[in-house]
């Protein structure tokens, strides 16, 4: 039966299927296409280098960014008509106009970071803030800040967990209080219910394990329910800090 299909000319799904499994095996699998790979020379030079393989850039667009920039604004300032420049003009203008302009552009850059940093630590819970992100590696970003902002739903959500009960006795740790807020979602019944771990620092700052707060910023309803709960503390007479957020 396969002959007599093979002799009218059709070629069975399996056929089409092992052509295809071979074509890939021989160009994809290969150990040569790998080796073309950036991440293969990436791996190769961290080694020359005996550095991680996070200190290799894995691309080249940094330089050819700065080449865009030198190319599209400070060198066609000098040009005329867009005739390439001289030589030796090309030089000159790159050693008195156009390296000290870069050179001022990251002084003001680095002044401008000073001034952010300088804001940050103004607000309440912003060196804490500031801190972390610095540490991340990551720069000058705007991170995650649990302000409180007027939201009729998120408060009327805190108001219900804590008539539930269902956010618990802050326990301290050197800067701050740390509370365990179970889910609104969770069930009575239900022995493990999902929780999330609030925490309110004595700075002012503050954060949440929920994928609103990570996700949105601002405070969540479980950072809402954690400042009515050390209000509600306070005000029955325990001897505990107060806490505000931005």
């Amino acid at each position: 039966m396969l002959e007599e299909v093979k002799r009218q000319g059709h070629v069975t799904i399996a056929e089409k299927g092992l052509k295809h499994l071979n074509d890939y095996l021989g160009y994809w699998c290969m150990e040569s296409l790998w080796c073309s790979w950036s991440d293969y020379g990436r791996q190769i030079a961290a080694k020359i280098l005996n550095c991680a393989l996070d200190g290799v850039l894995p691309t080249t667009n940094h330089l050819e960014s700065f080449n865009g920039v030198l190319k599209r604004k400070h060198l066609r300032r000098w040009q005329c008509g867009g005739w390439r420049l001289r030589v030796d003009v090309l030089l000159r203008l790159l050693v008195t106009k156009i390296l000290p302009a870069i050179f001022e552009q990251r002084a003001a850059e680095r002044i401008d970071i000073g001034i952010w940093e300088g804001q940050m630590r103004s607000i309440p819970g912003g060196a804490t803030l500031l801190k972390a992100t610095l540490a991340s590696g990551s720069g000058p970003v705007v991170p995650t800040i649990a302000y409180l902002v007027p939201n009729e739903n998120r408060d009327l959500a805190a108001a219900e967990m804590l008539v539930n009960n269902q956010i618990e006795i802050p326990s301290f740790f050197e800067t701050g209080l740390t509370f365990v807020c179970h889910s609104s979602l969770a069930l009575a019944f239900e022995n493990n219910p999902v929780s999330y771990t609030v925490t309110l620092g004595f700075d002012g700052s503050a954060t949440c394990k929920c994928l609103d707060f990570i996700t949105r910023g601002g405070a969540c309803k479980h950072i809402h329910a954690a400042v009515l709960r050390l209000d509600a503390l306070r005000a029955n007479g325990l001897n505990l800090p107060a806490i505000r957020l931005p």
